[in-house]
């Protein structure tokens, strides 16, 4: 596919090509130039939209769903559905889905969520259909899911002996089971399982432990169970917590790994995450903390650039009093409530089993309980 440089019109071979001949012709980033000669702005504000990759840009109208949602208010109906649903199009296609993006998957990549598409389509099968392919999850919740059932008490859980943090059922067992950490016998097994991770393991679990949890899903497959893996903590808690242990994981690669299991085992496997979101995440700490811990980092990483040992060392430990005696207790505070949530929902997920997994349970999960922080 040939592409002409719109600087000066000198047809290129390709996108590579093109890239090459604006970095070196014209002494210009990839961003730089994308960014002068298209000049694309967002409808809402007028600003200059920032050049992440080429898709995205040109399938992107808004800096932010914050700006798009204010701007639907105000703009034609037509117009609004005309857009989102060129954002979910350019998202399967892109990413060449079989399924339309669960909850998850829409609120990660700063798209419209499934409530503007209830509202704008009347559901969010509707628009999936119009884009011409199903939900990763397409049935609704059960009835009474969150009601307390006091059945539940008397099922016997579970709990894989290689458990390093086993939770506390009422009634529950020791057990090596072929995969994931949680399960139930008869007469309530339908397949069904459950693996915990705290945030640290689901990190690892998508980065150095991916293909062999790969292998473990297969042999799910293989038993023709269902994995629900119940992650205690949030997809806010995850992003603002990323410094906070030892070294900076690659948060974009473990969103894209999730994605890839959500969608490569669809019908096998659903991510879960029973930490609180909220605008003061663990009471104690804000927006303040986490500004003021990220800007000692990045001043950290300069100063032992430049090997400023001492002032290095007294913003080190600075950063350290502040994990201990403001971040920990109050991380540690949320965790225990996460593990509650656990303990909580995994008898469900096992008693209820297939009938929730075909449900974006999160979607729910975040609506009902846990998103109202």
């Amino acid at each position: 596919m040939t592409l002409t440089c719109k600087i000066c019109n000198k047809a290129c071979k390709n996108k590579q090509g093109l890239h090459s001949h604006v970095s070196r012709i014209h002494k210009l980033t990839i961003p730089e130039y994308y960014i002068q000669v298209h000049q694309k702005r967002d409808k809402h504000t007028g600003e200059l939209l920032e050049f992440k990759d080429f898709n995205d840009y040109f399938n992107r109208d808004f800096k932010n769903i914050n700006n798009f949602i204010s701007w639907a208010k105000n703009a034609k109906i037509e117009e609004v559905r005309g857009l989102m649903l060129k954002q979910l199009k350019a998202r399967v296609t892109g990413k060449e889905l079989k399924f339309a993006p669960p909850h998850l998957e829409l609120c990660l990549n700063k798209m419209p969520s499934i409530d503007m598409f209830r509202e704008y389509f009347g559901s969010y099968s509707k628009a999936c259909e119009e884009v011409g392919v199903p939900p990763l999850y397409p049935k609704g919740l059960i009835k009474d899911f969150f009601a307390s059932n006091p059945e539940l008490d008397d099922v016997k859980i579970m709990i894989d002996t290689r458990e390093r943090k086993p939770l506390e059922f009422k009634k529950s067992t020791s057990l090596k089971l072929d995969f994931g950490d949680y399960a139930v016998g008869d007469p309530y097994y339908n397949y069904t399982y459950v693996d915990r991770k705290d945030e640290s393991d689901f990190k690892s679990t998508l980065t150095t432990g991916f293909e062999r949890f790969k292998r473990e899903l297969d042999r799910a497959k293989h038993f023709d169970a269902f994995l629900f893996v119940v992650v205690e903590g949030s997809i806010e808690s995850i992003i603002n917590n990323n410094i906070l242990f030892g070294s900076r994981s690659n948060l974009s690669f473990i969103w894209h790994n999730m994605r890839v299991i959500s969608h490569e085992y669809a019908g096998r496997c659903q991510f879960i995450f029973t930490g609180k979101n909220g605008k003061n995440l663990f009471n104690q700490l804000d927006s303040d903390f986490y500004n003021e811990y990220n800007e000692l980092n990045d001043l950290l990483i300069n100063l032992k650039k430049v090997k400023n040992e001492d002032r290095a060392s007294k913003i080190s430990k600075k950063m350290w009093v502040m994990r201990k005696k403001i971040f920990e207790p109050a991380y540690d505070k949320y965790v225990a409530d996460a593990r509650i949530e656990s303990q909580n929902i995994i008898p469900k997920l096992l008693v209820y089993g297939k009938k929730l997994w075909e449900t974006d349970l999160q979607y729910f999960i975040d609506s009902h309980v846990l998103g109202r922080g």
